[in-house]
């Protein structure tokens, strides 16, 4: 049997996944100005880092600042900032301007893009799918304005699993290799379930049952020679009766039985020595399968159904109703195949079946019924492609130990065993339920 590795655990403490802090990565530099001219320093700046620079004319301020270690990218975002400036990059060219201006020229550029996106010409495409459904792909495209331009439709055609995109020429490349991504064919998972039961049952048993009778009369010529008593008769035993033969400890099996009496049968000894041991096993293998398909539930039922009757009386009127009981053997499973190749299984493994030798049963004669043993596992296992884990388990055990024997005569030292007898019984239940996911190769 073999168990999924676990996750290594993740280190304890907080750790950083997003910031909205900018970070800067220039070499450290140190600055000391008073009053300097913006476009001064500004021409300091790209001889120290050898960028290349473009001021626009409308650019004016002073500096001053004493700075000691500071990344040179954030001292010129510092500078640029106090004199309410901004730059951005073309290519390999720094522009410092107004932030206003800078404003306006993106709000300008924005509205022209805008403007040219609705001058440029239409087209149509067909798309047939494959293996995803033509509405769930629709879905994805028009979920949001990224993908599909404002101007932009999708219509799915049902009989053919087709999609009909009507959008911008450029756009539409973009649109289909994203559905060719999406019409792929979902994994599929075979699950294998096994339910192994094991009952055994021991038992042991070992006595000795014993008796005597005694008869004094003329007929066997044992008389007493007094008047009286002249006659009489005494017969006694342990664990069984003289008349019915004894009691075989343990059932039949294994017994020794022993006779004695005197030449003129007047007093008769009858011994059985009894020992029983008893040693089974049983074993039940109970193993439904199912393939589903990633993240789509399955399910496989196979049984019966027990009748169950319920009568309800009310006044002279007698209504019988009869439902039914499922006895089967259900397995639902939920898989999920991680970028890991490892699968997570969201299971239920439910086996309900009737007890065995038990009739049907009624009470109060107004349910008719059979028992029914139930046995259900229900949780979510990570197990990697091919491996088997336990999901669960029950061992029951009950031991029963009985001796029987005569107060005070079974204290004596080696006699006392002639007035006691012992039995042992054990009984062992165990129920293993193990999953094994395997991912279905095309």
């Amino acid at each position: 049997m073999e168990q999924a590795a676990p996750t290594p655990k993740a280190a304890t403490g907080p750790k950083e996944v997003e910031t909205q802090e900018r970070q800067f990565t220039g070499e450290p530099i140190s600055l000391e100005l008073k009053d300097a001219d913006i476009k001064d320093v500004l021409r300091s700046f790209a001889k120290i880092t050898g960028l290349n620079i473009v001021v626009d004319p409308d650019v004016t301020g002073s500096v001053t600042v004493t700075l000691e270690n500071v990344p040179w990218d954030q001292c010129l975002d510092i500078i640029l900032r106090i004199n309410r400036l901004d730059y951005v990059i073309e290519n390999n060219v720094l522009r410092v301007a107004r932030m206003e201006r800078l404003t306006q020229e993106k709000q300008a550029l924005a509205a022209y893009q805008k403007q040219a996106e609705a001058a440029r010409p239409m087209k149509t495409v067909t798309k047939v799918l494959s293996y995803a459904r033509a509405e769930d792909v629709k879905a994805i495209l028009t979920a949001e304005k990224f993908i599909v331009s404002e101007r932009g439709s999708v219509v799915v055609d049902p009989r053919s699993n087709m999609l009909i995109i009507r959008d911008l020429a450029d756009r539409l490349e973009g649109i289909l290799n994203l559905i060719d991504e999406l019409d792929h064919p979902n994994p599929q998972v075979l699950i294998e379930a096994r339910i192994v039961e094991t009952s055994r049952r021991f038992s042991r048993a070992l006595g000795l049952a014993w008796g005597f009778s005694a008869v004094a009369d003329a007929e066997h010529g044992t008389t007493t020679g007094w008047r009286f008593p002249n006659s009489g008769s005494v017969q006694g035993g342990v664990f069984g009766d003289p008349a019915a033969g004894f009691t075989r400890v343990g059932g039949t099996t294994g017994f020794l039985s022993l006779a004695f009496a005197d030449i003129l049968n007047a007093f008769n000894l009858d011994i059985v020595l009894s020992a029983a041991e008893s040693d089974g096993l049983v074993k039940v293998i109970s193993a439904p399968k199912v393939v589903a398909q990633d993240n789509q539930g399955a399910k496989i039922e196979s049984g019966i159904q027990i009748p169950i009757a319920q009568t309800v009386t009310q006044g002279n009127v007698t209504s019988t109703t009869v439902t039914f009981k499922d006895a089967t053997i259900k397995l639902e499973v939920t898989p999920h195949i991680t970028a890991e190749g490892t699968v997570q299984l969201d299971v239920k493994l439910d086996k309900t079946e009737v007890l065995e030798g038990v009739n049907v049963i009624a009470i109060g004669a107004q349910l008719a019924g059979a028992p029914l043993s139930k046995r259900v596992a229900e949780t979510k296992v990570l197990v990697r492609d091919g491996g088997t884990t336990v999901i669960g388990g029950v061992y029951k055990m009950k031991q029963d130990q009985q001796r029987s024997q005569v107060p005070g005569l079974a204290s004596i030292p080696v006699v006392g065993n002639l007035f006691k007898r012992r039995e042992v019984k054990e009984d062992n239940d165990e129920l293993l339920i193990f999953l094994t996911p395997r991912i279905v190769k095309y």
